[in-house]
């Protein structure tokens, strides 16, 4: 793992930015057909259904590639959004002079974990267990992009951790086509690093 002050890259950190990557891609390519051809319920509920899979190369020397299958559920409202592995309960949005801002309560599991078998790098690591993680965001929203703020805990208690994650993207439309670029920076505290026992 290297580090530059606080912020610290890891093979973790860049598995569960795959993970999430790819889970994202299939979840978005499954579900904006039926999405699209779903009418709002009489609330105003729009939803979906999908499944993920994917074969994972783990980040390890010497460990095997993992393959999953997730199904997945999109439900939104005035009130809540779930979208694959994330819930949302909607707090406000505040509307101003340079755009408009969106606070969320949000519920996440983050399926990454691993065992000190897992690969011989990890050997005397200890066992990490998938984990539900709680907290907040904040999403900017302008004419010019999308920037959202993530800060998370560790629900389940399986490493205590916490984390903090800025994100700016714009989507760019051509015709029935989008392209969102995205850069984003993750803060992962000690006990959310991998570490040893």
């Amino acid at each position: 793992m290297s580090s530059f002050g606080n912020f610290h890259f890891s093979p973790h950190a860049a598995r569960r930015a795959f993970r999430n990557a790819a889970a994202c891609a299939t979840f978005a390519a499954m579900t904006s057909n039926a999405l699209a051809e779903a009418d709002p319920t009489a609330d105003g509920t729009q939803w979906g259904l999908g499944l993920a899979a994917g074969v994972f190369q783990q980040p390890y020397a010497g460990s095997d590639n993992k393959n999953r299958a997730l199904p997945l559920l999109y439900v939104e409202n005035s009130w809540l959004r779930i979208a694959g592995p994330t819930a949302d309960v909607k707090l406000g949005t505040l509307q101003g002079r340079y755009g408009s801002l969106s606070f969320t309560g949000r519920l996440k599991y983050d399926g990454v974990g691993y065992e000190a078998k897992d690969s011989p790098i990890l050997i005397g690591m200890d066992k990490r267990k998938e984990s539900f993680w709680a907290g907040g965001s904040v999403i900017w929203n302008t004419s010019i992009a999308r920037t959202s703020l993530e800060l998370l805990g560790d629900a389940s208690g399986n490493s205590k951790g916490k984390q903090l994650q800025l994100q700016v993207d714009r989507r760019f439309n051509f015709g029935a086509l989008s392209f969102t670029p995205r850069v984003q920076a993750q803060w992962l505290d000690k006990n959310e690093s991998p570490r040893l026992g």
